[in-house]
């Protein structure tokens, strides 16, 4: 299996920050009609066979993974670590005949130590909103004047521009004077920023990744269910996982990643900060599980899940393409991984379900700028030497 390298860092770093790569004329006035067409990029539409889901038949969580498999992954995790020169690591895989879960570094209290997953957290965000889609409090479509006047082509731009990253808003944390903050002020004031800038395209037209997407969407689904946005991710999501939503409250709580202490002063960060675009926390295997489940068919409809990726736009390089809240990977021509990435200063996460192996993965790592795919990487190739 060949797993790229350069571009994966470029992609992930620009995934957890919101600085994009892509999309129209940047901060230029733009002139909108209603319903314009995508004119960016081709998309990618994946044929069935390559968004196959595990198989809701067997039991994946029953049994620990044999000594000898646990034995090459412990090696390995603390191989990988090693080369990334990261302060802490955690990783879980499940197999449809074993799981396994291990941790390195973590200095919480609690055992496992909770982790940060980042920019993975919008991968629940985007559940709820679909979840409220087919309940009937929304429709995709439906235009964004409903709930947020306020916002540059209101009548124009749609929750599902949101979803998948189309609208055209400006991502609030690629400001220059955000990003010398010491403080996050809330998700309000965040909004504030993004709307002191331009739109950066008509909705619909291009694509660039933007954290103020998922901020609305958290600002809608607290709207919508009339109560806090974790509280309403814990309520519907998480009822029996032990992942939670970082909160002012709990981030203290979390094993995240801060830049090289002598620079600490200039880059504070808790994990509560990017709110609906990215604060979930907690172990390696809850997310593996909660990624598992959600693949089989337990939060949502499985075709709703498979819709998710009816439609993929192409990211920072030919392989990487974002959905409906979603991710999906084409390392080679003949292989897809469904998941999604996350990261900031010196930490990186992703959860990815890779069908030709039938495993679920889950990394997360501290105090490195090394990517946590590269990581995943190197624990399957270990299984291949083994099978």
């Amino acid at each position: 299996m060949r797993l790229w390298k350069a571009k994966v860092t470029g992609l992930v770093l620009l995934v957890a920050s919101g600085i994009s790569a892509c999309g129209g004329n940047v901060h230029q006035e733009a002139q909108c009609e209603p319903g314009q067409s995508y004119v960016g990029p081709p998309t990618w539409q994946p044929e069935p066979s390559a968004l196959s889901m595990p198989a809701t038949d067997r039991d994946w969580l029953a049994l620990e993974a044999p000594d000898a498999i646990q034995a090459h992954l412990q090696a390995a995790l603390a191989e990988a670590r090693d080369l990334a020169g990261a302060e802490a690591v955690t990783a879980a895989l499940i197999h449809p005949d074993w799981r396994w879960q291990a941790s390195l570094g973590a200095s919480s209290e609690l055992d496992p130590a909770p982790f940060y997953w980042a920019s993975i957290g919008k991968l629940m965000t985007a559940q709820v909103i679909l979840q409220m889609a087919q309940e009937g409090a929304l429709d995709l479509d439906n235009t964004l004047d409903r709930w947020f006047p306020e916002l540059p082509e209101a009548d124009k731009m749609t929750v599902r521009h949101l979803l998948t990253h189309t609208s055209g808003l400006f991502s609030y944390n690629e400001d220059l004077q955000y990003r010398s903050q010491q403080e996050d002020e809330g998700p309000e004031a965040n909004l504030d920023i993004a709307l002191a800038h331009p739109l950066l395209f008509c909705p619909g037209t291009q694509w660039r990744y933007s954290n103020t997407n998922y901020l609305l969407l958290g600002l809608l689904i607290e709207r919508i269910d009339q109560e806090p946005y974790a509280a309403s991710v814990e309520r519907r999501l998480f009822a029996h996982s032990t992942l939670r939503v970082a909160t002012s409250g709990n981030s203290s709580d979390v094993i995240y990643a801060l830049a090289d202490p002598s620079q600490r002063a200039f880059f504070p960060f808790a994990p509560h900060w990017p709110y609906a675009a990215g604060s979930v926390v907690g172990s390696a295997e809850a997310m593996a599980a909660y990624w598992l489940d959600t693949l089989r068919g337990e939060r949502l409809p499985t075709e709703i899940v498979l819709a998710q990726y009816a439609q993929l736009y192409p990211m920072f390089d030919e392989h990487t393409w974002y959905g409906l809240g979603v991710m999906a990977y084409t390392p080679t021509d003949n292989t897809t991984w469904l998941g999604h990435s996350g990261g900031t200063r010196e930490m990186s996460a992703v959860l990815l379900w890779m069908p030709e192996h039938e495993l679920v993965v889950a990394v997360s790592h501290t105090g490195t700028e090394s990517r946590a795919e590269a990581i995943a990487h190197r624990l399957v190739s270990r299984l291949e030497e083994i099978e």
